[in-house]
């Protein structure tokens, strides 16, 4: 029986998915040198959070938190010309407390459940979730070979059936989040907005967290780590809930019942 080589973040446990988010390929996927490690920080960090020993104060002392501008934006050209992209390495602490929260069991299920309602939409097919390799690739080399699979060669399948082709792309997508989104994304907007105020809910957490990763904005996540990059799927995947609605609507008052379209999101 041939091993599967990649894992969803979708197919692990909480307990899973804690571990695959404080692998160093997650916190950063930067091609820095090979003798830049974060394992052992992040390690560190989460068995004190276990232990419930990473803030050891004296009695009525406040809880640290990580100042304002301590997560470390880089710019990188992005190719030979013009463009440019900036990605962040998150404070630690910050980006470990943020995974911690979110693999908690009951948390994480709820998360679980949000998106298997986003793999149900019609004709919609999202192939950019984070994974795990399972071989000796790294994971971004994974994600490249799906991407290969069910968006290039799955393109060339849907040639047979379909006419038209149209090619999109999201300009300065992760720079434009609006944080208050995420929480949208997982409950809906409308139940989103009535508890705003109930900041031990998940989708506030969230809210809160990005916007604590950011310097206090709420425009804005930061770029090149797995967290931001699932999130991200998250609030794609309410969009293309949102979308699907009207384009199928649409389509069928102006062109009729027989009109058909796939999308392929990566």
């Amino acid at each position: 029986m041939n091993k599967k080589k990649s894992t969803s973040i979708l197919e692990m446990n909480g307990e899973e998915a804690r571990s695959f988010l404080l692998e160093d390929e997650s916190y950063t996927n930067l091609n820095l040198p090979s003798y830049f490690s974060f394992n052992p920080l992040l390690k560190s960090i989460s068995k004190k959070i276990d232990a419930e020993k990473l803030f050891e104060l004296p009695k009525n002392s406040k809880k640290p938190h990580p100042p304002e501008d301590s997560s470390y934006p880089l710019t990188i050209k992005k190719d030979g010309e013009f463009s440019w992209r900036t990605f962040t390495l998150i404070h630690p602490v910050s980006y470990v407390l943020f995974v911690h929260n979110i693999t908690k069991k009951e948390n994480w299920q709820q998360i679980i459940n949000r998106f298997k309602e986003f793999k149900n939409i019609e004709n919609f097919n999202c192939t950019s979730i984070p994974v795990k390799s399972n071989t000796e690739n790294k994971n971004r080399a994974e994600s490249i070979n799906i991407w290969v699979k069910k968006v290039e060669e799955e393109s060339i399948v849907l040639a047979m059936d379909f006419s038209y082709m149209l090619k999109v792309d999201i300009a300065n997508f992760y720079n434009s989040i609006y944080t208050h989104a995420l929480a949208w994304a997982l409950i809906g907007k409308e139940k989103a907005t009535k508890e705003k105020n109930k900041k031990d809910e998940l989708q506030n957490l969230i809210d809160k967290s990005f916007r604590e990763l950011n310097n206090g904005q709420s425009i804005g996540i930061p770029t090149g780590n797995a967290l931001s990059d699932f999130f991200a799927e998250m609030l794609l995947g309410y969009a293309d809930l949102k979308l699907s609605k009207k384009l199928s609507k649409k389509l069928t008052d102006k062109l009729g019942e027989n009109c058909s379209y796939k999308i392929i999101r990566h």
